[in-house]
């Protein structure tokens, strides 16, 4: 039997996480360590994060 995959996605941006829709109006949720010890807690399989400002910022891919 196949096991269900979680993979968070966190929107990073200027040191802390966001909530969006359709990637307008920002708003703050939290630290991202704090999030991130909580997903590794829950024993999540992936987590992705998603720099919200790089393409703005005009900074390449890490």
């Amino acid at each position: 039997m196949r096991r269900i995959r979680v993979i968070p996605v966190l929107l990073y941006k200027n040191g802390g996480l966001y909530k969006t829709i359709k990637f307008k109006n920002p708003t703050y949720i939290g630290d991202p360590i704090n999030a991130v010890k909580i997903f590794n807690e829950k024993e999540t399989d992936e987590l992705v994060l998603l720099d919200y400002n790089a393409s703005l910022d005009k900074r390449g891919i890490n």
